[in-house]
């Protein structure tokens, strides 16, 4: 019920018991009145004859009168009354309001709808206290994990490149490998420092998409190329099931980026050995694509953080597990093009849905 409908329910129900209570006190009055004329004119015609006193009982109109003002003086009072005791309901409800200790507030059976708003305030302004100290939390744990995702990678190129530089005499395979090392470290903390740059501006500004066709297969096969080395690494292999030429309106890079993003969270998490499947399925109105891997099963309340800025699956892992900003990244670039994402684990298995509108 809207706001405005709450009122209105409020001001007829407040104005309809005034109405009746005049109506009554009114229809009292009246009929008292006409019986006790009724009894004294009888009364009269037994003790007056002659009718000297008939017209008498016509003086019961001035006391009546006043009787039925004074009734109306004091039901109205009452109306004033309950209204300020309605305000003072409400000044207290709102005392209580960001009171986490405080339980349900209650207020009077007509401000009932009144007291439910307020209660879901409260659960939203608890809510979102909760969800700002996590969000506090998760960037206090950013910048010890940041701080220890740079400082790993550089002490590993300081320490290349003294060696390097330093009076010890390497062979040309040494240098080679050395120099080898401090290139993949450096590319690690470029990549790192790319990642938080791209969430900023994410978070800054509307994301610009350049919207064009391109067919899906073709895509996700360029993507898996490019992530082959990695999955040979742990043995893994990945398996799309694509039907056809399904073409997906969107912006090619950032797509790009997003099935990275699920792929190299497949290839951090997922189990040696194991396969990842892609599979398109899609009717007159949606396209859905389900990322599977094999790992352990994810809690259900990591879930439900999974997909928030500088959330880490695995604390633990620092630089191995990424800057947790990756989900999160896919999950705006989808927003952007009107997609959704879910991720649901089980039986140790993850799958990460994402349903495109066609």
């Amino acid at each position: 019920m809207s706001s405005k409908n709450s009122n209105d329910y409020l001001l007829r129900g407040i104005f309809k018991r005034y109405v009746i209570q005049v109506i009554a006190i009114t229809a009292a009055v009246f009929f008292a009145t006409v019986f006790i004329s009724i009894c004294l004119r009888q009364w009269l015609n037994g003790h007056d004859p002659f009718n000297y006193l008939y017209y008498r009982d016509l003086y019961l109109l001035y006391p009546a009168l006043a009787i039925w003002v004074l009734s109306i003086v004091l039901a109205t009072y009452r109306l004033f009354k309950q209204l300020v005791h309605y305000v003072d309901e409400l000044q207290e409800a709102t005392n209580l309001l960001f009171d986490k200790e405080a339980g349900a507030i209650e207020l009077s059976p007509e401000l009932a709808a009144i007291a439910e708003k307020i209660n879901a305030l409260k659960a939203e302004s608890i809510r979102n206290e909760t969800l700002a100290a996590q969000r506090q939390k998760q960037k206090n744990d950013l910048i010890v994990n940041l701080a220890h995702d740079l400082k790993t990678p550089l002490a590993s190129i300081v320490g290349y490149l003294n060696l390097l530089n330093g009076d010890v005499k390497l062979s040309g395979e040494e240098r080679e490998k050395y120099l080898d090392v401090v290139l993949r470290k450096s590319e690690a903390l470029s990549d790192l420092i790319d990642e938080f740059f791209e969430m900023t501006k994410f978070n800054l500004a509307d994301m610009k998409l350049h919207v064009a066709e391109c067919n899906l297969s073709l895509l996700l096969e360029q993507i898996i190329f490019e992530f082959k080395p990695l999955f040979d690494e742990k043995h893994m292999a990945c398996e799309p099931h694509v039907p056809g030429n399904v073409s997906l309106w969107c912006d090619a890079d950032k797509m790009s980026r997003v099935f990275g993003n699920l792929l190299k969270n497949a290839y951090l998490y997922g189990d040696e050995g194991s396969t990842v499947v892609i599979e398109v399925t899609q009717d007159e109105e949606i396209m859905t694509m389900d990322f599977i891997n094999a790992c352990k099963t994810i809690p259900e309340e990591a879930l439900e953080n999974i997909f928030e800025p500088f959330y880490r699956l695995d604390p633990s892992r620092h630089s191995a597990g990424g800057s947790g900003l990756g989900l999160a990244i896919s999950r705006e670039i989808l927003r952007a093009h009107g997609a959704e994402i879910a991720a649901e684990s089980a039986d140790d298995k993850v799958r990460f849905r994402i349903r495109f509108k066609k």
